[in-house]
């Protein structure tokens, strides 16, 4: 039997349910019927709690490393990542000054000083 214990976890059933919502509401890599079932069986949706914007948008967060890893040999996740990280840098541009755009003009440049360029082409 091989068991992937990288989405299980032992916390609260939000952190638990977030991914498997994520994965529907802002990928589609579910299907509305796929999700609805998993609802009905689990008992609880949690695009229904109050706090899941804001958890889905950490999830999100945490998981733009991991896919950060995977730009360089998948195109998909390069496109991917640059999508990720866009929003982070423009973000990042309001809170405390203007970010400038990288020498080369393919990336941001974060307050960080970590550029992120040549991943979108």
């Amino acid at each position: 039997m091989l068991i992937d214990l990288d989405g299980f976890a032992l916390a609260p059933r939000e952190w638990d349910l977030v991914l498997t919502a994520v994965y529907y509401d802002r990928y589609g890599w579910h299907t509305r019927e796929q999700y609805e079932s998993f609802v009905h069986h689990y008992g609880f949706d949690l695009m229904n709690w109050p706090g899941y914007p804001v958890l889905a948008d950490v999830r999100e967060l945490t998981m733009t490393p991991w896919m950060g890893g995977k730009a360089a040999a998948e195109s998909r996740a390069a496109e991917e990542f640059v999508r990720r990280v866009e929003p982070i840098g423009r973000t990042a541009a309001g809170a405390t000054g203007p970010c400038s755009e990288a020498a080369d003009g393919e990336g941001w440049m974060l307050p960080m000083t970590v550029q992120w360029s040549g991943l979108s082409g």
